[in-house]
């Protein structure tokens, strides 16, 4: 529309001349300048109203398909650059504020009562959302996103509180500091659930369990949080404190072990992880767990500070690879040839049908679908053809993909609604996103150029006739007669 253009770009405009005025910092005083940066500041809080509102038009106009996906976040994720927790925020705050709200829960019957009767939604904004609109034109992006985040800690019989407290939040985030208004919130949320617990799911905690990392801290470590019951964490401490004295886990003597009680816990932890894991190679007979993908290349310019790409999507280094015991476990090392690209040994394992997906993790290393970074141990094996159009399972018909782009994928390669497909280039063989006018698109992601084959690339390998292959730097076991190979599902 005409009216919205003329905004845009008298907004574009001011905002090219104030990033002018603040070229050079010297030139300008705090005191001169700083009435004005307030008054901006209360300026740009307005967007994140207007930034709620397209994405409620975003979700109820189905804008995924805009960019050959399914759902809203898929636009705002691609065409807007936004991460996916800013898409889901942004989509949140918009359902608050512009959504026909929830019915209430039904009541239980009385007398000749109808429990699933109860008054329609009123059309039109209800009295909430009013006042929550009205409030978001001077609360900013991050107190908003404070509020989004913990009004997902109501439990599902307390949801329908979900505009009251939203509205309450609004109004108080005028006038409260962030960490404050997160407390009030929460206290608002943990009071809804109270009140609601006789009417809650009993197995609501267990439903609620997960395992998250956060991303890599700058001494290479990762922080691992887990929400459980009561009873799960009851055995977990149990087995934890089992064997976590002094000089247990360990060759040093109990008056010697230096470690902290939570190292010692740790290192409890970690025995009870490779118990499992040797237990579960010997009734899987060699199923892939962690995958190394190395190139001589990678070897003969290492040092400590050197990574190697793994089938997770987490990088490691020599002494992680120690930790690990690489070499003596029946983990996976896939090495590939400098000359050729193709893998040509697989460490310490029985060949099974797990090869083809680890030989995908040298090829690309992650999903292949453009701007993507999920690791291989995470993805879904796509024929390029599908397999009921006679497509084969083998290697140049094989790439990655994450669950979201599978389903991203136009299998019928006819450009259909705007759905791309994953292709391979005829002259490159590498595999990429066609778009429906037949351009092609690679993944250059971070992630992707640590895979073994973009390495090959990147160092111009030539195949000659006269260079002879690498040599396997491991040989798989030899099989027994009678030895059947199974694969781990991945």
């Amino acid at each position: 529309m005409a009216e919205l253009r003329t905004l845009v770009d008298d907004i574009a405009r001011a905002m090219n001349e104030l990033s002018s005025l603040f070229d050079d910092p010297a030139t300008l005083s705090f005191a001169s300048i700083r009435a004005e940066m307030e008054r901006l500041e209360q300026a740009v809080n307005k967007k994140a109203f207007v930034d709620a509102s397209f994405a409620y038009i975003c979700d109820r106009d189905r804008a995924g398909r805009a960019v050959g996906g399914n759902h809203a976040n898929d636009y705002l994720e691609k065409a807007l650059d936004l991460s996916p927790a800013e898409a889901f925020r942004r989509l949140s705050r918009g359902r608050d504020m512009f959504a026909p709200p929830p019915p209430p829960p039904p009541q239980p019957p009385t007398g000749e009562e109808n429990p699933l009767d109860f008054d329609p939604p009123a059309p039109g904004p209800t009295e909430n959302q009013r006042k929550a609109r009205a409030d978001s034109q001077t609360v900013g992006p991050e107190k908003q996103a404070v509020i989004d985040s913990e009004l997902r800690g109501l439990s599902k019989e307390a949801a329908h509180e979900r505009p009251s407290i939203y509205t309450r939040a609004m109004a108080e985030a005028k006038t409260r500091g962030v960490s404050d208004l997160r407390k009030f919130v929460r206290s608002q949320v943990q009071r809804a659930n109270r009140a609601h617990k006789p009417d809650c799911d009993p197995n609501a905690g267990f439903s609620a369990r997960s395992i998250k990392a956060s991303r890599q801290k700058a001494d290479g470590t990762y922080k691992i949080s887990a929400t459980m019951t009561a009873g799960d964490w009851a055995l977990f401490k149990a087995l934890l404190g089992s064997d976590f004295g002094p000089g247990s886990n360990t060759t040093a003597d109990s008056s010697e072990d230096s470690r902290t009680p939570t190292q010692r816990r740790y290192d409890q932890f970690w025995r009870i992880l490779t118990q499992f894991e040797a237990d579960r190679q010997v009734k899987n007979r060699g199923a892939a767990s962690v995958v190394l993908a190395i190139t001589l290349d990678d070897l003969a310019d290492a040092d400590w500070h050197t990574t190697f790409m793994t089938n997770t999507g987490i990088e490691v280094n020599c002494f992680d690879l120690e930790r690990l015991g690489m070499g003596q476990t029946e983990d996976f090392i896939l090495h590939i040839d400098r000359v050729t690209g193709v893998p040509i040994s697989l460490g310490r394992t029985r060949l099974a049908s797990v090869e083809q997906r680890i030989a995908m993790l040298a090829i690309q290393g992650v999903c292949a679908w453009t701007g993507c970074d999920v690791p291989m141990s995470e993805a879904e094996m796509h024929h390029i053809l599908a397999h009921i159009q006679g497509g084969n399972t083998d290697l140049d018909n094989l790439a990655g993909l994450c669950r979201r782009h599978h389903s991203w994928n136009n299998d019928a390669r006819d450009g259909r609604n705007g759905k791309s497909h994953v292709g391979r280039c005829q002259e490159t063989c590498r595999v990429g996103v066609v778009s429906p006018d037949g351009g092609i698109r690679f993944n250059e992601t971070v992630s992707y150029h640590q895979s073994p084959m973009a390495k090959l690339r990147k160092r111009d390998h030539k195949i000659e006739t006269h260079q002879a292959p690498d040599p396997p730097m491991f040989h798989p076991p030899p099989r027994r007669a009678n030895a059947t190979a199974r694969s781990h599902p991945q």
